[in-house]
């Protein structure tokens, strides 16, 4: 369910779904001249990390016509046609990176000012992992300069404490920026409780009287 929220989300930001949805409902404009997306096919996708979600989320691009560039710290072999980058790369490279990594101390503020400096322009970044990992403030700076192109999380990096507190949060509400925010449902699917219950239960064992 998280990696395919992650797709649903990547699709609406190239689409710029939310701002044409604001357009005609918010506004009452029928008129497409200043909410023109991008179409998916021809660009190139980056995953960050390559564990379970990341292997489903590149297998749900297949079939789009669209380069893949995978980056995974761990010895986890890359299959063709995907092509393994460092995070410099993926970064600098790509139209687009959704991150599939854990939260841990090494990886706190990770997309910081560092690599979105070096981002290709109208980057769009997906992010439905932690929001610890995302350096918010930075990334509005670049969503209000243009530099990045939308953000799609599912998270935020206040999201325990004050959702109030977040610098991406107060950013989309001012509904003139490509953000779309969800509020972390990414596994919340009937489905994937579904098979979380069912996974949870197998560990059990049980005797047989």
């Amino acid at each position: 369910s998280t990696s395919e929220l992650a797709f649903t989300l990547l699709q609406g930001l190239f689409w710029k779904i939310i701002l044409c949805n604001n357009k005609v409902i918010d506004q009452g404009i029928w008129d497409y001249t200043d909410v023109m997306g991008n179409q998916l096919a021809g660009k190139t996708i980056g995953c960050l990390g390559f564990g379970r979600l990341g292997k489903i989320f590149c297998q749900q691009l297949k079939g789009f016509n669209v380069n893949i560039k995978v980056c995974e710290k761990e010895n986890i072999f890359i299959p063709k046609p995907y092509i393994k980058v460092s995070i410099r790369e993926l970064f600098s490279t790509c139209d687009a990176v959704a991150i599939h990594i854990h939260s841990s101390e090494d990886n706190k503020n990770l997309i910081s000012k560092d690599l979105l400096s070096i981002s290709k322009k109208g980057l769009i970044l997906i992010n439905t992992s932690r929001g610890d990992i995302c350096d918010e403030l930075e990334i509005s700076k670049y969503l209000k300069s243009g530099h990045i192109g939308g953000y799609g999380t599912d998270v935020l990096s206040s999201e325990f404490i004050n959702i109030d507190l977040s610098p991406i949060y107060n950013l989309a509400k001012e509904k003139r920026y490509n953000i779309i925010i969800t509020p972390h449902v990414g596994g919340m699917t009937y489905e994937g409780q579904s098979k979380a219950f069912l996974y949870a239960l197998n560990k059990f064992k049980f005797k047989h009287y």
